[in-house]
């Protein structure tokens, strides 16, 4: 699982270790004590579990994520985003993602997303340990200004949200 850093880079979770890494990563915080925004976090701690995946095609890229988990959809008409589990999106109409690089991105897109497969076997995951009520930050490829969806545990109830884009 790739997450982003302040120097708008992918950088790959797997190469956690024992050590406390220097980088950080993007969460966009929606917790209800104050403003919405997105922050940059120290990786202190992760969470490894294990879960069945799917790999998702998000406009023309491609990510594997634990089907268990909500990803951030929206409406680029209304400015309504909500959050879907990945399983919902195989019963939807057209969803669309909410793609968005906090540091570069001047407007968000909205990108077609589909579960392209679902995996059988279990995939280990490690992830930074997130607060409540804030979505993960996953760039769509490695490299520089990466695109971003935001994800979030499926047991995370994050209520729909107005942009006013």
């Amino acid at each position: 699982m790739n997450v982003l850093t302040p120097e708008n880079n992918s950088f790959d979770m797997d190469l956690v270790t024992e050590h406390i890494p220097e980088e950080m990563y993007c969460v966009l915080d929606l917790s209800p004590n104050g403003e919405s925004d997105f922050y940059f976090r120290h990786i202190l701690n992760t969470v490894s579990f294990n879960s069945i995946s799917a790999d998702l095609q998000i406009g023309e890229k491609i990510i594997q994520v634990p089907l268990g988990w909500q990803i951030m959809l929206g409406d680029e008409e209304t400015g309504m985003v909500e959050m879907c589990t990945i399983e919902n999106i195989l019963n939807m109409k057209e969803p669309k993602a909410f793609v968005y690089n906090p540091i570069r991105s001047m407007y968000p897109k909205f990108e077609p997303v589909k579960v392209l497969r679902v995996f059988a076997l279990t995939t280990k995951w490690q992830i930074p340990m997130l607060p409540k009520k804030n979505l993960l930050c996953v760039p769509l490829h490695s490299g520089e200004n990466p695109p971003c969806v935001y994800f979030a545990d499926e047991n995370e109830k994050i209520q729909d949200l107005y942009l006013g884009v």
